[in-house]
């Protein structure tokens, strides 16, 4: 068992350590936690580890200043591309954020590059249009260049972690793609597949409701072809 006082009064950036505590988490084994008094006066809860590794080093005031100094530097704190690179680097570094858990959490990060927002927006340039933001290619790694493109709503949608993709006649889409290729209703390929366990041809091709029948005909024949 660790001691819970030996960093007590030690200070890690601008946090000097006040006291520890055993906090229990979701796998069986408790994680030390300390309260912590930032130079800035603010109070928070910082876990032993992040501590030591230097991932936490403030409350979180040393990420606005570099903001601050940024938007100063660059003049386009005001821009809807700025407000996408600073969700964005929220949600990777700010573990107060309520997206946090699905991002930095499972270690998605945003590359030493793109830690600048003068270097992000010369890389990805403007956005298209006023629906898009920023997305990953691989859901499963990293903010950088080769993984991110500016995406409409839509398009993310395909590309979220929790989607199933089907493969049939040599084509891989979503459920929602195949819906909207086939005509039939996205809650009925869903069942099909995820509660029926029917076979992928029969998810695809099978007979429905006479209103649909005649436009997914069209498209399977299109399919098959």
């Amino acid at each position: 068992m660790k001691d819970l006082n030996d960093l007590v009064g030690r200070k890690f950036g601008r946090l000097r350590l006040l006291r520890g505590y055993r906090k229990p988490s979701s796998r069986g084994w408790a994680t030390i936690f300390y309260k912590c008094v930032c130079t800035c006066g603010n109070k928070i809860a910082a876990g032993r580890y992040d501590l030591i590794s230097g991932n936490t080093k403030s409350c979180g005031c040393y990420a606005r200043e570099r903001s601050r100094v940024c938007n100063y530097t660059h003049k386009l704190s005001k821009t809807s591309e700025y407000r996408c690179w600073s969700g964005m680097i929220d949600r990777c570094y700010n573990k107060n954020s309520n997206r946090y858990h699905t991002y930095g959490a499972r270690g998605i990060t945003v590359c030493l590059r793109w830690k600048k927002f003068e270097n992000f927006i010369k890389d990805m340039g403007a956005r298209p249009s006023k629906d898009h933001s920023i997305d990953r290619v691989n859901n499963n790694k990293s903010y950088s260049l080769k993984n991110c493109k500016w995406s409409t709503r839509s398009e993310q949608a395909c590309n979220r972690t929790n989607n199933r993709t089907l493969t049939y006649r040599q084509q891989t889409m979503t459920i929602a793609e195949w819906s909207r290729y086939t005509g039939v209703a996205y809650g009925t390929l869903y069942a099909r597949f995820n509660i029926l366990k029917w076979s992928i041809k029969n998810v695809i091709e099978a007979p429905i409701r006479k209103r649909f029948a005649k436009k997914a005909k069209v498209q399977c024949v299109n399919l098959n072809s």
